[in-house]
């Protein structure tokens, strides 16, 4: 019930089974399972605000290793404050047909997990925030 709620708050459809021929629709899913591990370890707004950075990319489907790549970059200390996530979404958007693609050749290359692959290639197309500068006095 709390997946489903939290799904229909960050404008996300759960698809219980897939649609003929493949073909879905921008902001579905069917990683139930993904989705609820978020929340658990989350909690509803933090999975809230992670579904919503991917509904807002218009991803077809919003896939696990995604959701995965998006919780990485959101809450990882050594990402999530270098970005807002609408400049995120942005990237996620502008990469939509070759993220996937370049983080299979990234995952292989390093032999890393592909979700943490794709989070790389996200994160690099990123716009970062300037840091101010502090001067020591």
């Amino acid at each position: 019930m709390t997946v489903e709620l939290v799904c229909s708050r960050a404008g996300i459809k759960i698809v219980t089974t897939p649609p003929a021929a493949a073909k879905y629709r921008a902001r579905e899913t069917i990683a139930i399972a993904t989705i609820s591990g978020l929340v658990n370890r989350q909690t509803a707004i933090g999975a809230r605000r992670i579904l919503e950075v991917l509904a807002n990319a218009d991803f077809a489907p919003i896939t696990s290793p995604q959701i995965r790549a998006a919780e990485l970059l959101m809450t990882h200390k050594e990402f999530n404050q270098r970005f807002d996530p609408e400049d995120l979404t942005k990237a996620m958007a502008n990469l939509y047909l070759t993220a996937e693609e370049d983080a299979k050749v990234y995952a292989h290359a390093h032999k890393l997990p592909f979700f943490k692959a794709l989070a790389i290639v996200w994160f690099r197309s990123t716009k970062k925030r300037r840091t101010p500068i502090r001067l020591v006095a």
